[in-house]
């Protein structure tokens, strides 16, 4: 690997790689596809500055960061590194903003967990520059 390999796979990273969600039982694919912006990305860069900005703004307040306050700045975070998708609800397509992320986020916490996962995962990158 050179130096520009490097710069080719964080070009990549902000472009974003496809990830479907899968059923957490079966582990079936569940038609909900998202475009996901890799760990080295510039949006990925952007909001892990925001996440740690918005924790040691709390950690300045002193004490705990409650549940609630953890779960929207992350929640924030992974919105930040999804690029767009295809997910539709009543055979139409889901306009893809903030409201409807939240929608699809809440929907279950299992949902939140595969984001995440795939948001910090390299190995597509590089299995592309194979």
């Amino acid at each position: 690997m050179e130096l520009n390999d490097l710069s080719r796979l964080t070009d990549e990273q902000d472009r974003g790689h496809a990830f479907e969600l899968r059923d957490p039982v079966h582990g079936e694919p569940t038609g909900i596809r998202l475009t996901i912006a890799g760990p080295d990305s510039k949006a990925a860069k952007k909001a892990r500055g925001e996440l740690e900005r918005a924790v040691a703004k709390q950690g300045r307040r002193g004490g705990e960061t409650p549940p609630q306050e953890r779960t929207r700045v992350m929640d924030d975070f992974l919105f930040a590194v999804v690029i767009g998708w295809e997910l539709k609800d009543g055979g139409k397509p889901v306009k893809f903003d903030r409201q409807n992320f939240q929608r699809l986020v809440d929907a279950g916490t299992w949902v939140r967990a595969q984001i995440d996962q795939f948001a910090g995962d390299r190995s597509p990158y590089f299995k592309a520059a194979d």
